[in-house]
């Protein structure tokens, strides 16, 4: 730089007039949260790293590719799941809900609640969506497997990963082509199924007091797994309509 005699002028701004944060005027709620996010830092959970992983190793098995954290959970977001069902499987990827070995760490009274009356294991979420002996998920899975291979597909081997993560499966044609309306089928009936599972459990802990003699019957399993279907059949028709929702109207082909 030439020097042309005069002197430099000083670019410092004094303590006195540094301005630290933020104004209140322009703050909005999203901003703040993202600002007390990035002072405190990421915080891991060993409960979620597991369910996390337990997601990633089941889709890996069924679709070939292991999906990254981010792709998790933005399909946890899924417009296709309803929003409670979204709640569901985002608590129990971060085993939010006091099950199995939850409770006795409350003190010896409540170390009933950790086991399963019917079976006498440990009562986990994976006992309850996929074990238990008492009337409920065998039954629901029974039928969600029968529309599916109605379908003309072919059931895979449902496990706890598998259905925290059904919104990334990806069943595929003869010619190796993502079946976009299969993938959309599965993952609502597999969400769907483990939330009504879920549901049973705790009419019947806590409804029911898990009294036996108030255990479900098949028929009623079956009429609430066939209501659950059909609310979601009309949601889909009602969705289906052109002229009220425009281009995001889902399309006729894709609707179960």
């Amino acid at each position: 730089m030439v020097d042309d005699g005069r002197p430099d002028m000083a670019l410092e701004i004094e303590d006195q007039f540094v301005v630290n944060g933020m104004k209140l005027a322009t703050m909005t709620q999203a901003i703040a949260y993202h600002g007390i996010k990035e002072q405190h830092g990421k915080c891991q959970r060993k409960a979620t790293d597991y369910g996390i992983d337990r997601i990633r190793a089941s889709i890996a098995d069924v679709n070939g590719i292991a999906p990254s954290d981010a792709m998790i959970w933005r399909a946890m977001r899924n417009n296709n799941i309803s929003r409670n069902v979204r709640g569901f499987l985002w608590k129990v990827t971060h085993k939010a809900y006091r099950l199995g070995n939850a409770w006795t760490d409350l003190g010896p009274e409540y170390a009933s609640q950790a086991l399963c009356l019917g079976c006498g294991a440990e009562e986990t979420m994976e006992h309850i969506l996929l074990d238990c002996s008492i009337p409920g998920q065998e039954q629901v899975w029974s039928l969600t497997q029968g529309l599916w291979e109605k379908k003309g597909h072919m059931w895979p081997c449902l496990l706890l990963g598998l259905i925290l993560g059904c919104m990334l499966y990806e069943p595929k044609s003869n010619v190796g082509k993502t079946l976009t309306g299969a993938a959309r089928l599965f993952r609502i009936m597999i969400s769907e199924s483990a939330h009504l599972i879920w549901k049973l459990q705790c009419e019947r802990r806590i409804v029911n007091s898990d009294d036996p003699e108030k255990w479900p019957t098949d028929n009623e399993i079956t009429g609430h797994w066939v209501h659950m279907i059909k609310q979601r059949l009309t949601l889909d028709r009602l969705a289906n309509n052109p002229r009220k929702y425009g281009k995001r109207a889902i399309k006729k082909e894709t609707v179960l």
